[in-house]
């Protein structure tokens, strides 16, 4: 039969040089910093609109849009509870009987 190939990933880590984890999420925070602006101001943006849809003024695609940015943005910030808030909006006015959950306030970011 044919040799065993050793994948070209497999001859990279092995080599010496390279990042450790650490560094590289350090490096990570570091480029991803002068977006964070933008972003908390983009998701912000999303929340107010998400706060003034009602379940008879809305459609499903403009809730899930809303807050699918939300999780976009948030997520590459680890928020979380931001994140968790948002996926609750997207059940919502799917459901008219059913209240939106409340949205967190920005003034912390």
């Amino acid at each position: 039969m044919y040799p065993a190939r050793v994948s070209r990933l497999g001859q990279m880590i092995d080599l010496p040089g390279g990042l450790t984890l650490a560094e590289a999420m350090e490096q990570a925070e570091i480029n991803l910093a002068p977006l964070r602006a933008p972003a908390m101001a983009l998701i912000e943006g999303h929340i107010v609109e998400l706060e003034g849809l009602t379940a008879h003024t809305s459609t499903r695609d403009q809730v899930y849009a809303l807050a699918s940015a939300v999780i976009d943005c948030a997520s590459l910030f680890d928020l979380g509870d931001v994140c968790a808030v948002a996926a609750g909006n997207i059940r919502w006015p799917l459901d008219p009987e059913e209240e939106p959950k409340k949205t967190p306030t920005t003034a912390g970011w």
